[in-house]
């Protein structure tokens, strides 16, 4: 089961919507607890979404719906 981010996605829009405004982005990181390097991650890739990280990556998924498709016709 995933994690929730330790910073809100509120915050971290609130640092984005900051950078875009012209305003102190520092400043806002600093009421909002969010460490300066976070919150440079978020203004220097653009978005305050949170990346999913790990699971299965497609190149490694063994069964594809054509295989299952094939299996369930030869047990049926």
């Amino acid at each position: 089961m995933p994690k929730e981010p330790k910073h809100s996605l509120a915050a971290r829009a609130r640092v984005q919507d900051a950078h875009q405004q012209g305003v102190d982005w520092e400043l806002v990181v600093k009421h909002n607890g969010i460490p300066r390097t976070t919150a440079r991650r978020i203004v220097m890739s653009g978005s305050p979404e949170v990346k999913q990280r790990g699971g299965s990556r497609a190149a490694n998924i063994k069964c594809t719906p054509e295989i299952e498709a094939a299996l369930v016709a030869y047990v049926v």
